[in-house]
């Protein structure tokens, strides 16, 4: 597909629209974030790939009508675009809580707490 035949796909689609443009270190790391606004998801999409990938299976991805063959997952939770696959085993649970809407925070044992601070004053007490 041209480079040109991507932006009119862009400007046809409603749903579709550019969330992020992502210059690289290098010119083959320059990616298009772009957002589905029907289902919420973004899409990375390699601009050097661009010229590869025939429109009819652009456009059937971005619209979730398939599966992509090649998934990298990125947020912004983090203040800025970041690649999910290096995160650590905590931003992961929070990015999962964040998907769910699980916003609140768990509790401790809450008995637990006074029992072991009522053992440590009768301790005292004693010695």
């Amino acid at each position: 597909m041209k480079y040109d035949e991507f932006w009119t796909i862009m400007d046809e689609n409603r749903e579709l629209e550019i969330a992020d443009m992502v210059e690289g270190k290098t010119p083959e790391q320059d990616a298009v974030v772009v957002r589905n606004n029907t289902t919420k998801r973004h899409y990375s999409i390699s601009v050097p790939r661009l010229g590869e990938v025939r429109k009819d299976e652009l456009v059937s991805l971005l619209k979730g009508q398939r599966e992509a063959l090649e998934l990298v997952t990125i947020t912004r939770i983090v203040g800025y675009y970041s690649h999910v696959e290096n995160w650590n085993r905590s931003k992961l649970g929070e990015l999962e809580d964040r998907r769910r809407g699980n916003y609140a925070l768990e509790e401790a044992i809450p008995a637990a707490v006074p029992a072991m601070a009522s053992n440590q004053k009768s301790m005292r007490a004693a010695g």
